[in-house]
C-alpha cells in the first residue's frame, strides 16, 4: 500500500490498518516494502529511520527486535515496536533474510518505530500552492526519470492502468519507482471511482505539458489513441488534445 492510501493516515481505515500492524509486529516477523527510494521516504507517511537493528533468535518477533539509530530516533514512545521498512532490492532483502535466519544478528536497517496509537496527521498542506510551484517542488526532489515520466502522463487521463501503459511504452527501462515517485509527488489527488483513479490538481498538466517536446507529445498521443479501442475509453487528456489537434 502507498502512502496516498487511507490505510497510512488517520481515519477509520487508518485505525485498522495500524492495529493490524502492530498486532502482526508483536508475535511475528514483519517488514513493510517501500516502492520508493530511500531518498523520499520522509515524504511518505510511514518514513525511516536508519540505523541497526539486533534478533536475539532465528525468526524473532519484532517487537524482540532492538533497534540502535545512527543518529536520533523519533520519539514515539517506549512501547513501539521497531518494523523494517525495505526497498525491494537485493541488498535490502537479504539483510531482512539476514535477520530472520540467525539468532544474535545485527544488520543495517532503516525502522518504522510503531506506537500503540496511530501518529496524528503531519504532512504539510498542498492547498495553498499554485501549479507552477507544485511541479518546482517536485522537481528539486523528484529522480529525472520520474520528471520526464510526469510530463508524459500529464498528456493521459491519470488513471493507473493508463499511467501503467505509458510508462511500459516510452521508458527504455521502466522502473517501479518513478511511476510511485509521480503517484505520491502531491501533482495528483485521489478522485472517487476504482482505486488508482486520480486527477491532477488545478492547471499542473499545463505546466508539465510545457515541459514536454511537441514532436514527443505527438508521439504519446498517437500511442494512446492506438491504445483506445483495446482499453474501450478515451485515454487522451483535453489539454494534450487541445495541443496536438
Amino acid at each position: 500500500m502507498t502512502a496516498p492510501a487511507p490505510q497510512w493516515h488517520p481515519g477509520p481505515a487508518g485505525e485498522r490498518w495500524y492495529k493490524t500492524l502492530r498486532s502482526w509486529a508483536r508475535v511475528r516477523p514483519v517488514a513493510v516494502v517501500q516502492p520508493l527510494p530511500e531518498r523520499m521516504w520522509q515524504r511518505t507517511a510511514l518514513p525511516g529511520t536508519p540505523g541497526s537493528i539486533y534478533a536475539p533468535a532465528a525468526g524473532a518477533a519484532n517487537s524482540a527486535l532492538s533497534f540502535t539509530a545512527y543518529d536520533s530516533a523519533p520519539d514515539t514512545g517506549a512501547d513501539s515496536i521497531p518494523v523494517p521498512v525495505l526497498e525491494p532490492a537485493s541488498p535490502w532483502l537479504e539483510n531482512w533474510f539476514t535477520l530472520l535466519g540467525s539468532g544474535g544478528s545485527e544488520v543495517p536497517a532503516a525502522v518504522a518505530l510503531i506506537p500503540p496509537a496511530l501518529p496524528a496527521e503531519g504532512t504539510a498542506s498542498l492547498t495553498g500552492l499554485t501549479a507552477e510551484e507544485l511541479v518546482l517542488r517536485f522537481r528539486a526532489t523528484a529522480s529525472p526519470e520520474a520528471f520526464g515520466l510526469a510530463g508524459y502522463l500529464a498528456a493521459g487521463v491519470p488513471h493507473l492502468p493508463v499511467m501503467q501503459l505509458m510508462h511500459r511504452s516510452i521508458g527504455t527501462a521502466p522502473c517501479p519507482s518513478h511511476l510511485a515517485e509521480v503517484i505520491l509527488s502531491g501533482l495528483l489527488r485521489a478522485v472517487p471511482g476504482r482505486p488508482g483513479t486520480y486527477a491532477f490538481r488545478e492547471d499542473v498538466a499545463s505546466v508539465l505539458l510545457r515541459t514536454v517536446p511537441r514532436s514527443s507529445l505527438a508521439r504519446t498521443v498517437a500511442l494512446l489513441r492506438q491504445a483506445e479501442p483495446s482499453m474501450r475509453r478515451a485515454l487522451v487528456s483535453a489539454e494534450a488534445s487541445r495541443l496536438v489537434g
